[in-house]
């Protein structure tokens, strides 16, 4: 690793393997190694400070598809899933609820769900007891507006 004059080296950051998790003391050293990146950059070049998010970022956010959707009409949100599969990686994971991108929680409004062949992300996180995790992100879910199931029981917002 290279430094110039007057820059702290970045702190080491172990290595982890393919589906490996996202332990507390890995996260936190890329934390503090993102840190001292913005205060300083990587050697003294913003280029590699970008190079080096962009790495991260492959590591913590896996491109799938969506192989099998629980429904494929306006359903309640909260009854909805999805098992999706990571594009070029044997990564498969079933029955997961989005967590980032879906309009509504619970069963208060109908969607329409995505649909299979779908792009979306798993995104893996650390959640607030330090346990990795992986989230959905899906992007096409949408309100039915016309199928509304919080006014009145049912039909018209």
């Amino acid at each position: 690793m290279s430094t110039q004059p007057n820059q702290t080296p970045l702190p080491a950051i172990p290595t982890v393997q393919r589906r490996d998790p996202i332990t507390a003391e890995v996260f936190n050293a890329l934390g503090a190694a993102i840190a001292q990146v913005r205060e300083q950059g990587v050697a003294g070049r913003p280029a590699d400070a970008l190079h080096a998010f962009a790495l991260l970022l492959a590591r913590m956010v896996i491109p799938c598809r969506i192989t099998t959707a629980s429904h494929n009409t306006p359903t309640a949100a909260g009854s909805v899933t999805y098992t999706v599969t990571a594009l070029g990686e044997r990564f498969e994971q079933a029955n997961m609820t989005p967590y980032y991108g879906r309009p509504s929680r619970g069963d208060d409004w109908v969607i329409h769900p995505s649909v299979v062949g779908d792009l979306c992300f798993v995104v893996r996180e650390v959640d607030s007891e330090g346990e990795p995790v992986a989230r959905l992100w899906i992007l096409r879910e949408q309100i039915a507006p016309d199928d509304c199931v919080s006014a009145g029981g049912g039909g018209g917002v």
